[in-house]
């Protein structure tokens, strides 16, 4: 929108009409003027038909550089996870044997079950039938070396021929017997392995942790005694060599830049270090990003000192960029605007781009040159 005098004000009335000149000037001293006296003005303008006398600042557009920094509270957590559960739905709850938050090693029982699932007479099944197999493999074993022996003194008094032809036939036969007995092998020994995880129930049920971490929640249905529900998830175990550090950024200016370099203060214990910004996601319908940091130092987070973090750094670093003062600039909406001055010190209404504000400075990405003057408030 342009307002100069005699021109019709956009918007309003079209009978109404805005002058917007200025009325006078600050007179030179006699030494000549100051920077301030510079930059001052005063004007009158009409606006819906009443005269208002006002005094305006302005300033000029410049260019120079600008960041856009945070400070925010972080915490470690472990960005791996493993839920554990016990598959045997006839088996009942034994010994709880870790709490929420303790960091155990892998192999640590984190739990004992009575077991329910397995007899006696399911092991006694297994052993004969592994006694079964055993004994099936001593016949063809048997078999196989009184065909051979028959089949070698066979060969004796063979023509150059028929020796050849006898000859294929016992290099089959053994193949064949190879191949027997390795099926038969390989079918004991998985009855082996499984009579030996049924001896292992039997004797009392463990569950394990698959790795060292961190036991981050408990199930609470988890009783003494009582029957476990099939795979219900028991207890949930954090992969403590995952660790990374977690902070919420809710700036409307800009994310955290992938790979950027932020500043990390332990509270807890007092310490000061680097991370690296490894991840910058958006929440979906949610003016924030969660943001992961990968520690420079990961042997600084021993100290566990989980919701104990300050973390600081950039979202926006920019050189030689054009800047004006956060005071010259209105909004409209979702827009943003400024008044500019013009020849014969006419006033026009510049609609801007705004890349951030921080500290009373704003960075125009589009609208503005360096040089131009602008009304402040």
């Amino acid at each position: 929108m342009v307002c100069k005098k005699g021109m019709r004000y956009m918007g309003v009335n079209k009978k109404k009409t805005i002058s917007c000149t200025l009325a006078a000037m600050l007179l030179l001293t006699a030494g000549g003027c100051s920077r301030e006296a510079a930059y001052q003005s005063t004007a009158q303008y009409i606006e819906l038909g009443s005269v208002t006398g006002s005094g305006y600042r302005t300033e000029t557009v410049y260019q120079g550089d600008f960041e856009i920094s945070f400070s925010t509270n972080a915490q470690i957590v472990c960005l791996k996870q493993e839920k554990l559960y016990w598959e045997n739905a006839e088996d009942r709850y034994g010994e709880l044997m870790v709490q929420e938050g303790q960091e155990v090693k892998k192999g640590d029982v984190l739990a004992t079950f009575e077991v329910t699932s397995v007899s006696d007479a399911d092991i006694l099944e297994k052993e004969l039938a592994i006694q079964n197999a055993e004994a099936s493999l001593a016949k063809i074993h048997t078999r196989y070396q009184e065909t051979i022996a028959n089949k070698q003194e066979s060969l004796k008094g063979l023509e150059s021929y028929d020796y050849q032809i006898a000859k294929l036939e016992l290099e089959k036969l053994k193949s064949e017997y190879a191949q027997q007995v390795a099926e038969s092998e390989r079918q004991a020994e998985i009855m082996r392995k499984s009579l030996q995880e049924l001896q292992e129930r039997k004797e009392g049920g463990r569950l394990l942790a698959p790795f060292d971490g961190r036991v981050q929640s408990i199930n609470r249905s988890f009783q003494k005694g009582n029957k476990v529900a099939a795979y219900e998830t028991l207890i949930v175990l954090e992969d403590t060599s995952s660790r990374a550090i977690y902070f919420v950024n809710n700036s409307a200016f800009g994310t955290v830049p992938y790979l950027s370099t932020v500043e990390l203060y332990d509270k807890w214990a007092k310490k000061s270090y680097t991370g690296t910004v490894v991840s910058c996601a958006h929440v979906t319908g949610q003016k924030m990003d969660e943001v992961i940091v990968q520690p420079d130092d990961t042997s600084i987070m021993l100290s566990d000192s989980v919701g104990f973090l300050e973390v600081t750094g950039n979202l926006v670093k920019k050189s030689d960029v054009v800047l004006v003062s956060s005071n010259a600039v209105k909004k409209e909406g979702t827009s943003y605007y400024v008044f500019v001055l013009g020849e014969n010190n006419s006033m026009q209404k510049v609609y801007i781009s705004v890349g951030g504000e921080n500290a009373g400075v704003t960075w125009v990405t589009e609208g503005l040159e360096p040089g131009q003057i602008v009304v402040l408030e």
